[in-house]
């Protein structure tokens, strides 16, 4: 492999991982909210 498609994977790498990253705790938080929303209104 070129050095070039080795930075170029690089860099893709971590474009990709930090939406990745936003994407799940997304996903997971609002699954998290929606589990707890009962709780959320018995404390209020």
């Amino acid at each position: 492999m070129q050095h070039w498609v080795f930075s170029c994977i690089f860099v893709l790498a971590h474009a990709v991982l930090p939406l990745l990253n936003i994407v799940i705790f997304l996903t997971t938080h609002n699954k998290i909210n929606a589990d707890f929303m009962p709780v959320n209104f018995a404390l209020m």
